[in-house]
């Protein structure tokens, strides 16, 4: 297992290092989420595809009779392969594509913690890799909602192999929108 996520981690990052000379925009912003907040940097290389590096964060809590009342801390890291495949059709009919407003297909693979509490006496770490359709658009000037939904395979420490479902509803902030110079000068 160890080697399938050192695969996935060194397939992203040898992409990024890539493919980065080509690149055409770089976005930066934060994201609120239902219970945590992530930021994060999207890196396009071409019209259709990007990838999404993400730091998250966040905290849980609930009850019941059983567990009792108990709070979390949870922590995910994940680099997202994104294709906007209908971005170019958004464009020619006019529609707003700022800030990649599209709808995308994505590979995610990522690495979930979550800290020794009162629910779990364990740690927990996870590590998955999502097959994913999503759509981002944005409103305002720099604000954005960005929402996706997929499956795929999980590692999840003391609980070996799983299949999971990743449902993700944010809305973000543009904190920078860089492009790169040789496509400013004409």
């Amino acid at each position: 297992m160890k080697n399938i996520g050192k695969c996935l981690v060194l397939s992203v990052i040898i992409r990024f290092i890539c493919l980065n000379t080509v690149c055409a925009q770089h976005l930066t912003g934060l994201e609120l989420t239902f219970i945590g907040a992530s930021a994060m940097h999207e890196i396009n290389y071409n019209e259709y595809w990007a990838i999404q590096l993400k730091a998250t964060g966040g905290c849980a809590f609930g009850g019941g009779t059983m567990t009792g009342n108990w709070h979390t801390a949870w922590y995910k890291v994940s680099a997202d392969q994104r294709c906007y495949y209908n971005i170019v059709s958004r464009m020619e009919r006019g529609k707003n594509t700022r800030y990649n407003s599209a709808n995308f297909f994505s590979i995610s693979p990522y690495f979930a913690y979550l800290p020794e509490n009162q629910l779990y006496k364990e740690r927990v770490s996870k590590y998955a890799c999502t097959f994913n359709w999503g759509l981002r658009r944005s409103f305002c000037n720099r604000f954005y909602f960005d929402g996706s939904i997929g499956v795929g395979p999980a590692h999840i420490e003391h609980r070996g192999w799983q299949a999971v479902m990743d449902l993700n509803l944010n809305i973000g902030f543009i904190l920078f929108n860089e492009k790169n110079k040789s496509d400013q000068i004409s």
